[in-house]
């Protein structure tokens, strides 16, 4: 039997636990999470906004504080500006996020079953799905959604309207569903952290067997960066606070990450390579109440803290720069370098507004946008 469990830090009689357990017949596993009354934590993943004014990539953080706080999904810039509030209504054991084409954000609300939705600036849009108890969320590029299920150990799939398309598979008896993201074949692969494996599905549910599994062991967080690689945090067992790679067809590329790091339960990885983890225990030294969010580069070098927090970090996801077009039309790259050049004056300066490291990188993240492969 194996027993995995997660609990998040609280201070206030205003908390109460609420547990999710997954069994089968060869193991049980518990999730214990804290819900806040009228509010919690939150997540976010990958997708590209296109509103009237170009923004900065930014990390969006979901915390859970440990002060009697109200907890947030806050906004750190990339080139590193202070920390700002995103969102803080509508937020109850909000365990993941994700950004669909428009850039709004989704929350995972394993407290109440609910996925709310906020703008793309963090105006509140309500509910906009329910699940029993979601735990991750991610888009495919028909802006189809698809939900973790941790309490029927299923992955659930709503359109990009909020139909909800049923269960289109189910893990029970045999793993449990933690993260989940969508690759460039336009497959699931989802961290199964009871018996520590990466697997795939087709977009209909269809399995496709394991992915991946070596080094890891109760893998929580998964990402891709923009070659497709696979990124992979582990949580305990021998590979207990380590980063992991594997390639696109899931090639063990070895261990990328082992310092830094204390419980890293999810990942976001940047346009250039770099890769963010939140620490959801804190790290030796700490200050009381004190949590991080560590960053590397691509070359695997630990650069420290990007960010520090006085909640706990829950997920991460990085909203892209604003391009003009549509994805998939021959026209959507020229528009796209057309309104940065009317919106910023030239390139070079909209590579800088933007935060990117040079003109290649913003190329390369418009071809990412454009899907012009």
């Amino acid at each position: 039997m194996r027993t995995f469990i997660l609990t998040l830090p609280h201070t206030s009689d205003s908390h109460r636990k609420q547990h999710v357990t997954w069994s089968s017949q060869t193991h049980t596993q518990r999730y214990v999470c804290v819900a806040i009354r009228g509010a919690a934590l939150a997540l976010l993943l990958l997708a590209l906004a296109v509103p009237s004014i170009a923004q900065p990539a930014a990390l969006l953080i979901s915390t859970a504080p440990v002060d009697g706080t109200v907890p947030t999904i806050r906004k750190i810039p990339l080139t590193g500006a202070n920390l700002g509030i995103f969102a803080s209504v509508g937020l109850n054991g909000a365990l993941g996020l994700a950004l669909d084409r428009a850039g709004n954000v989704y929350a995972a609300n394993v407290g109440d079953g609910t996925i709310h939705r906020f703008s793309a600036t963090g105006a509140d849009l309500g509910v906009f799905a329910a699940v029993q108890e979601p735990l991750a969320l991610t888009f495919d590029r028909a802006g189809n959604l698809f939900v973790s299920d941790i309490f029927n150990n299923t992955i659930h799939k709503f359109s990009e309207t909020g139909q909800d398309l049923g269960a289109v598979t189910s893990l029970l008896g045999f793993g449990c569903p933690a993260d989940l993201v969508v690759n460039r074949s336009g497959n699931l692969l989802v961290v199964d952290p009871c018996v520590s494996v990466i697997r795939e599905f087709s977009p209909t549910g269809e399995s496709l067997g394991v992915f991946a599994s070596a080094g890891l062991s109760a893998p929580l967080g998964i990402a891709l960066d923009n070659s497709g690689n696979v990124f992979v945090s582990n949580t305990a067992g021998l590979f207990k606070n380590t980063i992991h790679e594997f390639s696109a067809t899931g090639q063990d590329l070895g261990l990328f990450a082992s310092t830094g790091l204390a419980f890293p339960a999810r990942l976001a990885i940047d346009r250039i390579g770099n890769v963010f983890a939140a620490n959801m225990q804190q790290l030796p030294g700490a200050a009381s109440g004190e949590f991080s969010i560590r960053k590397f580069s691509p070359a695997k070098d630990d650069l420290g803290d990007f960010a520090t927090l006085t909640g706990v970090p829950l997920a991460l996801v990085i909203t892209a720069p604003a391009f003009a077009g549509t994805p998939g039309m021959p026209n959507c790259h020229g528009r796209s370098i057309s309104r940065l050049n009317h919106q910023f004056g030239n390139i070079r300066a909209a590579v800088s507004a933007l935060g990117l490291p040079s003109v290649r990188a913003l190329q390369q993240a418009i071809d990412v946008f454009c899907e012009i492969r």
